[in-house]
């Protein structure tokens, strides 16, 4: 046999049987279906609580969850049991309200008033699956934070609790100062860097409970629940010195950028509306820029007064 008749020869293996192929090791994870996390899957280990609270193992600021709402358990024979824990809005399991029930595979538990979850038992490859189709759709690719369709549904359901409860609310949009002069002095692929640079510096920096966005372009969004005013500007004050404070960038640590931002909380008279509480945010943000940059204000008393934050 020639040397090129050897090059032709292929060597075909025999497929596997779903008897003979060696079965893929599956585990039990909860996948949310609706709600602020929606696409989020998490693996499911004996006394996972579920809540609102910041110590929750699978944390979910929507309306009507408790702060300690759901409790998975293991019995001794390796079965998962979803208990609630005596929270004011129950738990219900493929529709009907229940105190504790073992879960089965594709169940669907629903608590408060938007969250549904699924059990589900998946192998590593469905897990990736699920991992890359939240990505896609819910993750800016470049900062590897949430993208402005999530903010919008996220902050929708907040504006909604928070005027529904009379609870503070408030919204930071940050902006970074002469970011043009970045991109037309290093190139775009810096001003990248300096963006993805900057989302890591705010994720680092922010509280668990707090929701971080990129709102467009070179400004992000900083969604603070349960948070006055005057306390999402010390928020805003912190995230403003620590990125001047900070080298964003490895490779060009000389290369420093300013932050401006503006503020709006609720409850608010004059504002009744999520698009108005926004536009209070991104007015806030204008008064930072026109009043020199490198700066924060806050949007008091109705939108009559500003107060500013600077150098």
């Amino acid at each position: 046999m020639s040397r090129e008749d050897q090059d032709d020869v292929t060597e075909t293996l025999p497929a596997l049987s779903d008897e003979e192929a060696p079965p893929a090791e599956e585990t039990a994870h909860l996948i949310v279906l609706t709600g602020s996390q929606i696409g989020t899957m998490v693996q499911v280990k004996d006394g996972l609580v579920i809540g609102r609270g910041s110590d929750a193992g699978l944390m979910l600021p929507d309306d009507g969850v408790s702060r300690q709402h759901v409790r998975i358990k293991a019995t001794p024979d390796g079965a998962l049991i979803a208990e609630d824990l005596g929270s004011r809005n129950g738990m219900y399991v493929n529709g009907r309200r229940t105190e504790s029930r073992v879960l089965k595979d594709g169940d669907k538990i629903r608590i408060g008033s938007t969250t549904i979850l699924k059990f589900s038992h998946a192998d590593k490859l469905e897990q990736s699956f699920q991992r890359q189709m939240h990505d896609a759709a819910l993750i800016d690719p470049l900062t590897q934070i949430y993208n402005r369709r999530s903010l919008d549904d996220h902050i929708l359901r907040e504006f909604a609790f928070a005027t529904r409860h009379g609870a503070p609310l408030s919204l930071i949009l940050a902006d970074i100062d002469h970011f043009k002069h970045v991109n037309d002095g290093y190139g775009h692929l810096v001003g990248d860097a300096v963006l993805a640079g900057l989302a890591r510096l705010l994720t680092k920096s922010i509280r668990q409970e707090d929701f971080l966005a990129r709102y467009g372009g070179e400004e992000f969004a900083l969604v603070c629940r349960q948070t006055p005013g005057i306390t999402a500007f010390s928020i805003a004050h912190r995230l403003r010195c620590s990125t001047k404070e900070s080298a964003l960038v490895a490779e060009r640590p000389k290369l420093r950028i300013s932050l401006s931002a503006g503020v709006c909380a609720i409850p608010d008279s004059s504002i009744g509306r999520i698009d108005q509480f926004i536009e209070g945010a991104d007015r806030a943000l204008y008064e930072a820029k026109n009043s020199g940059r490198d700066r924060i204000c806050l949007r008091t008393d109705s939108g009559r007064n500003w107060l500013f934050d600077e150098d």
